[in-house]
């Protein structure tokens, strides 16, 4: 049996071939991500109903890539972005860590590979 890893992604780092995962953590994305586009988001959010995994996206407008660990706080919604997107991560952790995929699903992941 595999042993279950959690972490969090970079969406940058994404490998569209490599996506066979039973759960993902949540992908908080920025609006305008040049290392992330909408078709990318997209077609990653494809591949994850088609492997019937676990997912959640978020996408925060009126921020860029690297609002989670830049955000300036002094402007309103780039500190709301960065603090919405910490706190459904750890909600996510606390959640899916503690129950596991099956439980929470209750339904298999589809492997694509």
């Amino acid at each position: 049996m595999a042993k279950e890893q959690h972490g969090y992604v970079c969406a940058h780092f994404l490998v569209f071939s490599r996506l066979n995962v039973i759960q993902l953590p949540p992908l908080s994305c920025a609006e305008t991500d040049r290392t992330f586009p909408f078709d990318a988001r997209r077609r990653a959010e494809s591949m994850f109903v088609a492997a019937r995994t676990q997912y959640f996206f978020q996408i925060f407008s009126g921020v860029d890539h690297g609002f989670a660990t830049r955000g300036d706080p002094a402007i309103a919604d780039a500190r709301w972005a960065k603090e919405e997107s910490a706190s459904a991560m750890v909600r996510w952790f606390n959640r899916f860590c503690e129950e596991g995929p099956t439980q929470s699903t209750g339904r298999p992941a589809k492997n694509l590979g």
